[in-house]
Formats: C-alpha cells, sequence, structure tokens
C-alpha cells in the first residue's frame, strides 16, 4: 500500500519523488515502522546524504513523513525512525503542494507564543513615569 501511495504522489521533483517510493520500500505495513539508516537510504536512491537530506525536508515541509530521532542505547546516535503520512493525497499540480507548504509554514508561525502586549505597554508606561 505504501508504494502504491508513493507512486502516485504527483507534483514533486524526480528525485524527492525517488526518496519517497525508497521510504515507502522500506515501510513495514504491520507495525508501521521505516527506519533505514540514512546512508543505506541515499546509496538505495544513488544519492549522497547531503541531497538525501534536502529531499527529505522537502518531503517533510510537505506533510509527506516525519522524521523521527532515535538513540542507541549508549548515548549516540540511531538510524532515524520515518512516520509516512499516507492519508495525505494531493492533487496533480504543484501549486496545490505549494498551498500545502505555505499552510504548514503558517500553522508553525501562528502557534508561536506571543508576547502579551499589555504588560509590555503597562511597564513601559510606568518606567516613564518614574
Amino acid at each position: 500500500m505504501a508504494l502504491i501511495w508513493a507512486a502516485n504522489v504527483k507534483g514533486l521533483k524526480p528525485a524527492a519523488k525517488i526518496v519517497l517510493i525508497q521510504l515507502a520500500d522500506f515501510h513495514n505495513k504491520e507495525t508501521g515502522q521505516c527506519n533505514p539508516s540514512a546512508q543505506r537510504l541515499a546509496d538505495e536512491c544513488e544519492m549522497g546524504r547531503a541531497t538525501l537530506f534536502r529531499h527529505m525536508t522537502t518531503l517533510e515541509d510537505f506533510g509527506f513523513v516525519t522524521r523521527h530521532a532515535r538513540g542507541d542505547g549508549d548515548g549516540g546516535r540511531g538510524s532515524n525512525q520515518y512516520e509516512l503520512h499516507l492519508d495525505i493525497t494531493l492533487g496533480r499540480t504543484r501549486w496545490n503542494l505549494t498551498l500545502l507548504v505555505i499552510s504548514n509554514l503558517c500553522a508553525k508561525v501562528l502557534t508561536v507564543p506571543r508576547p502579551d502586549r499589555s504588560s509590555f505597554l503597562s511597564s513601559t508606561i510606568r518606567s516613564t513615569r518614574a
């Protein structure tokens, strides 16, 4: 199912789609786990690790993948675990993907806590009166 989903995603650049398809190939449908090492994934995609990470960021920005860092049990780093969002289906145009990225970025910006303006203004007024 994951491979079919990845193959039907439209609007990605070819290299990003290769990464998505390779991730889907590693996806275990029974456990939902997907945890190839970055080097193994880069080798399977026939690209360098830096290029792989750039395309992974694109897939995360579009909401197709969530990357979860894992430790190796000895305080070091283990391979990442990837969560594929198989429920996301998009239209056939790059415009739809662009709108999705913009909405994801707006959601991140809107969730950043803003300072309380009333306390800032009252402290500023008090300091100018003193």
